[in-house]
């Protein structure tokens, strides 16, 4: 703009209603005020420049000539870390499949992405593994029957004994009787009856 104003006023082509000499001086001092500030970039730019170059120049920075660590330091006489042995594979070790499982479930692969159906005939084993599950724990409950006779020559009424693996005042077995004691769950024990007759 300043530029453009002074060229007007030089060659003529500005309004002719002001004095040439009071236009081109207020121009002039615009150009020089503008001038002075780029120059003073300039030698701010320069000044910066010279510090980064000297800065490349500089040594680099160790613990001796700087707050650098210690440890941060390069050692004077060290040796390059030596490379690894490489460690030698080991094959891969899995659990072997059942070879008689109790029960086995062939799945076929029933159609492709494309929409394409396939039958069973043609199809090859991809994949197999084994799923273990233990199956749910059940009592065993045997009912026992303790039966009495009267004596025919003294008229005394005998019970039988009840066997010695599962004796009366307890209906629990020795395995149940073991759990219950570490198990924290309620058990329900069936009653001895007595039949009278």
């Amino acid at each position: 703009m300043v530029w453009a104003g002074l060229i007007q006023a030089r060659h003529g082509t500005g309004p002719t209603d002001s004095p040439d000499d009071d236009r081109t001086a207020a121009l002039l001092a615009a150009l020089v005020r503008q001038n002075a500030e780029l120059l003073a970039e300039i030698k701010r730019l320069l000044a910066r420049i010279a510090e980064l170059e000297a800065k490349l120049v500089q040594p680099p920075k160790t613990p001796d000539n700087s707050s650098l660590a210690p440890s941060r330091g390069q050692k004077v006489n060290a040796e390059p870390p030596a490379a690894k042995p490489q460690r030698k594979g080991r094959p891969g070790v899995t659990r072997k499949l059942a070879e008689t499982p109790d029960v086995t479930r062939r799945l076929y692969a029933e159609s492709c992405a494309c929409g394409a159906v396939f039958g069973e005939a043609g199809q090859e084993l991809a994949k197999e593994c084994d799923h273990i599950d233990i199956p749910p724990i059940r009592p065993i409950t045997t009912g026992i029957e303790l039966l009495r006779a009267t004596c025919s020559c003294c008229k005394a009424r005998v019970t039988a004994s009840a066997p010695a693996d599962m004796p009366e005042g307890t209906p629990f077995g020795q395995v149940a009787r073991w759990a219950s004691r570490r198990s924290s769950r309620t058990c329900t024990a069936a009653r001895w009856s007595a039949t009278s007759g």
